[in-house]
């Protein structure tokens, strides 16, 4: 009986850490460590995290919450129902920041060998073309 316990947990416990978590309806927050400038190919470490809300805004968090960015999600490409496997979703966005009409893209990727995000903003002082690396993501 005691067998048939462990067996039941140990089940149990897997099948919370394998839930599915959907790009296009579900909150997520996606925590990067590193920093790939793909303008300068210059990498750095580089704490930030992103926030997705379904397909209805998004959020770009960073110094630990002391900057943060909102945008607009404009349309989404893709469909990725279960982010712990390989696929891919873009977000393109829009926001006005300091008076500027900012519009870009973000999109997450995993593959088999790296799970990461490219970030692209258009219309501000100078164009952004960023790659981060996701060491985590969550449903929140």
């Amino acid at each position: 009986m005691k067998l048939l316990a462990i067996i039941f947990l140990t089940l149990s416990l897997g099948s919370l850490h394998a839930q599915k978590i959907s790009a296009t309806s579900d909150t997520i927050r996606w925590n990067c460590s590193i920093l790939k400038d793909l303008k300068t190919n210059v990498t750095i470490q580089h704490q930030c995290s992103f926030v997705s809300y379904g397909a209805q805004r998004f959020k770009w968090i960073q110094s630990n919450g002391d900057f943060v960015t909102e945008w607009n999600i404009l349309n989404v490409v893709g469909d990725w129902s279960d982010t712990n496997s390989l696929g891919s979703i873009t977000f393109n966005i829009s926001s006005e920041q300091q008076g500027a009409q900012l519009t870009g893209s973000v999109s997450f990727i995993r593959t088999s060998e790296e799970f990461y995000a490219d970030l692209k903003i258009l219309g501000g002082p100078s164009e952004v073309n960023l790659r981060y690396q996701i060491s985590s993501n969550e449903k929140i």
